[in-house]
């Protein structure tokens, strides 16, 4: 489980992990407690002491093998791309929150054990995580995240990751005559 954006190769991995039943025996073990969920703008459940045991199977935090149909967990040792906030107003972009409701990708977050939080974005079979280091510095209703990367320093796979990321956020293109009632007569 450890690539960075995903299709196939995560979900096999998962699946495998979900099959696997030593990891199965772990998760009774230590991943069955009730998580806590912290206020936001997008599912934001908090790393638990237990989920520290759930590294060894490549994850940052339990995830229920039974349940299907529920998106890829929490990922440990990937690489990922780092957000920061910026005044959406200012740069003429969504507030993260806004993105969140009205993007068609989903959005479920991790609290790490630091106070760092892993946003995880997922469309369409494709899955990102981006870590936002200064989670209490940011106001989702007008911040947007902004992805500070020295261009000489990243390498094509995580530039690319990035644009896909974007892509995975963006909204649907309106359709001319949004918002009037089709074939309505006059």
């Amino acid at each position: 489980m450890k690539r960075g954006s995903d299709t196939a190769g995560g979900r096999e991995a998962w699946h495998g992990l979900r099959s696997n039943p030593e990891y199965r025996a772990d998760w009774q073990a230590y991943g069955t407690a009730e998580h806590a969920l912290e206020p936001a703008s997008f599912p934001l459940r908090v790393q638990s002491e237990a989920d520290l045991e759930a590294a060894r199977w490549g994850l940052l935090a339990w995830e229920d093998p039974r349940v299907r149909n529920r998106g890829l967990p929490f990922r440990a040792g990937v690489s990922v791309l780092t957000g920061d906030a910026a005044p959406a107003a200012e740069r003429g972009t969504l507030s993260l929150a806004r993105l969140v409701r009205e993007s068609p990708a989903t959005f479920t977050g991790l609290r790490l054990r630091d106070g760092t939080v892993i946003l995880k974005v997922e469309r369409r079979g494709k899955v990102e995580q981006v870590r936002l280091c200064d989670w209490d510095a940011i106001d989702p209703e007008r911040d947007s995240l902004e992805f500070g990367m020295p261009l000489d320093a990243i390498p094509p796979t995580l530039w690319t990751r990035a644009e896909e990321l974007i892509a995975m956020m963006a909204l649907p293109a309106r359709r001319s005559g949004a918002g009037r009632s089709a074939g309505r007569k006059s």
